[in-house]
């Protein structure tokens, strides 16, 4: 269920997307989004930190898309503007979710917005219970983006980066 109007689209992270992006700090692919075909721009802060993964991803996406992970466009300026999915299979009925958002598009309710769309994937996938994510504790902003999608803290972790929310969405 969407928790606010931003006008987002998430769509699957595919190779095609990935070699680009390792080739290229800033292109444009066509795909269809929400049934037409738009000329998405990838600018050079797609898709931040996540870079360091891609050749990893690359693997996984094979010549089809990464199992779980999506870009999120911005429907209004067809600019991907972040990233986001599973952080893995389930472990059991759980799944871990994380995401990242361009700081150009941060304060616009994109990222409340594509957590929710995630959601509701996931909601309709069968075999996965609760969903749970963490966030820096020096990152309230993500906090939120969980708290507008039903998320409630449930525990705190110590990782090499600092003080980590453990969240979970009630089932």
């Amino acid at each position: 269920m969407p928790v606010n109007d931003a006008h987002v689209a998430l769509l699957p992270l595919d190779a095609q997307m990935i070699s680009a992006r390792l080739g290229a700090d800033d292109f444009r692919l066509v795909r269809a989004v929400a049934g037409e075909e738009r000329e998405l721009h990838f600018g050079p802060e797609f898709p931040g930190d996540a870079i360091v993964l891609y050749p990893r991803l690359l693997e996984q996406a094979g010549n089809g898309a990464v199992p779980g992970s999506y870009v999120v466009v911005d429907l209004d300026t067809d600019e991907v503007v972040g990233q986001l999915g599973t952080m893995g299979p389930p472990e059991g009925d759980d799944v871990e979710i994380g995401y990242g958002i361009n700081a150009s598009a941060w304060g616009r309710g994109i990222a409340s917005q594509a957590v929710g769309d995630l959601l509701a994937l996931l909601d309709a996938s069968p075999g996965i219970g609760r969903v749970v994510a963490r966030t820096a504790v020096l990152n309230p902003a993500s906090g939120r983006v969980l708290e507008k999608n039903r998320f409630l803290v449930v525990g705190r972790e110590d990782s090499p980066e600092g003080e980590l929310l453990v969240w979970g969405r009630p089932e």
